[in-house]
């Protein structure tokens, strides 16, 4: 069930930050505590449940997360051979 709970995480993410440059401020506000917190916790998941076959789809997300501003650095990778 992990599995499907990290899948759905994801997913989830990928909603929101495609929608998000067209939220109002007010909304984006709103959710970026609970959209970071998503992104930290299904980066945790990767790492801990060997689901590496996803870490592309992190890596775009949470790319994608730093360009709209909703994190400010990005996340390390599950990935360990993607840092120096």
């Amino acid at each position: 069930m992990e599995l499907l709970y990290t899948d759905i995480l994801l997913q989830r993410l990928a909603c929101y930050l495609d929608f998000w440059p067209m939220m109002s401020r007010a909304n984006r506000a709103h959710i970026r505590d609970e959209v970071a917190k998503s992104l930290t916790e299904v980066t945790a998941l990767i790492k801990k449940l060997d689901y590496h076959r996803r870490d592309a789809m992190l890596a775009t997300l949470q790319t994608v997360a730093v360009q709209q501003g909703v994190t400010k650095a990005p996340l390390l990778s599950s990935n360990p051979g993607s840092h120096p």
